[in-house]
């Protein structure tokens, strides 16, 4: 991979859509029929935040060379619009800096900040835009230093093909990334708006599973993400609206996150009801069998509410309801061998959406009473036979 790259790479520190190359397969036992479980693309408010841990090394064209680290990389949603949301990018970074141009610029960093912001459109989270600025100082090494980077991507540069499912397989679309990098230290300009070009995407990318994944922030279902040809992994948390790690490697540069923490109120509409209770009810069952689930969850407004249950076979219950706040909701449904993930949702009488409940986990599987039954009945089939037909019993001994 050319250096070219590796802006690229920076921008893989604010967001989803620069490395969720969605790709995921629930892991079941091969005589199990797997669900495909639509996920749709997050819907983010204005406070959402979202803190790493990151390593990450790699460079710049020539003008740069870098290990950076960072406990608290901070991913805030400022403000949106119709069409766009901006998020705030906040961190301190340790590590060491190599500023080629001046051979003898090279060491450790102290002091060292990042800040800026990035837009992404809300039509499939791609990312338009990326303004950061690093600014610090060299270990022992006397002066500040200060690095700006913008980016833009034509069109925004998406990787996530929403809905996200199991399964999936698609080619990354084409973007076209213009970028500046200005260095300034110890008040001499370095670089002055440095060209960074680059053409991103057409990778194949694929959704290999649904795995329960533990991170500083907590243990999440996330979907598990991998590039076909490249090593890249990342895990993707629909319940904290954003990836919670990743791990990728290329000959040049190396990038290690995990979520430290998070505030994600899941996009649920002002004035909407709250978030529903998880689904209640059987967690295993037989094919064709219908079982009823239960939830409820009130409106601040006392607003009547309705209830749409998500099946994770591909269906769901349509909206029910108008229910009291509070007046607990029933539906029924069955199901194919295999497992599935239900989830509810809920809205007033306003149209105002809440966020999805937790998810239940539930099981269906060919009951093992019914082969014993079979297996039962045949032995004393067999058994009446022989007792009553003598001669059966002398061709069986022969």
């Amino acid at each position: 991979m050319d250096k070219k790259i590796i802006p690229i790479i920076i921008c893989m520190l604010f967001l989803t859509p620069l490395i969720a190359n969605a790709q995921n397969i629930i892991k079941e036992k091969s005589s199990e029929t797997t669900s495909l479980y639509d996920e749709s693309a997050p819907i983010w408010s204005v406070d959402d935040s979202w803190a790493y841990n990151v390593d990450f090394t790699g460079g710049i064209l020539d003008a740069l060379d870098f290990e950076l680290n960072s406990n608290n990389l901070m991913l805030t949603v400022d403000s949106e619009t119709t069409s766009s949301y901006n998020m705030i990018v906040t961190g301190d970074l340790t590590g060491e800096i190599s500023i080629n141009k001046l051979q003898i610029i090279k060491g450790k960093i102290t002091d060292t900040t990042i800040s800026g912001d990035a837009i992404y459109s809300k039509s499939g989270i791609g990312i338009e835009d990326v303004d950061v600025q690093i600014s610090g100082k060299f270990q022992l090494i006397p002066g500040t230093f200060i690095i700006d980077i913008t980016l833009s991507f034509t069109p925004a540069y998406g990787s996530i093909n929403w809905p996200l499912n199991v399964g999936k397989q698609w080619n990354i679309p084409v973007s076209y990334m213009q970028g500046k990098l200005d260095l300034i230290y110890a008040g001499q300009q370095i670089f002055d708006d440095l060209d960074i070009p680059n053409v991103l995407g057409g990778q194949p990318v694929k959704c290999t599973s649904i795995e329960s994944k533990t991170v500083t922030a907590g243990t999440f279902d996330a979907y598990k993400i991998e590039g076909v040809y490249e090593e890249i992994e990342i895990y993707y948390a629909s319940t904290a609206g954003n990836i919670i790690n990743v791990h990728a490697v290329s000959d040049d540069y190396s990038l290690d996150m995990d979520l430290k923490s998070f505030t994600y109120s899941g996009g649920g509409e002002p004035g909407a009801p709250n978030k529903p209770s998880k689904p209640s009810g059987s967690t295993t069952g037989k094919p064709g069998t219908s079982y009823e689930y239960s939830t409820s969850t009130t409106d601040n407004e006392g607003d009547q509410v309705y209830y749409w249950f998500d099946w994770g076979d591909g269906t769901n219950s349509g909206w029910i309801g108008p229910k009291n706040s509070g007046e607990t909701c029933k539906a029924s449904h069955s199901w194919s061998k295999g497992s599935y993930k239900i989830k509810v949702k809920a809205k007033d009488t306003g149209d105002h959406v809440s966020v999805w409940s937790d998810t239940l986990d539930i099981k269906i599987q060919t009951s093992k009473n019914k082969f014993l039954y079979n297996h039962f009945l045949f032995t004393k089939i067999i058994q009446h036979l022989i007792l009553n037909y003598p001669m059966l019993r002398f061709f069986l001994k022969k």
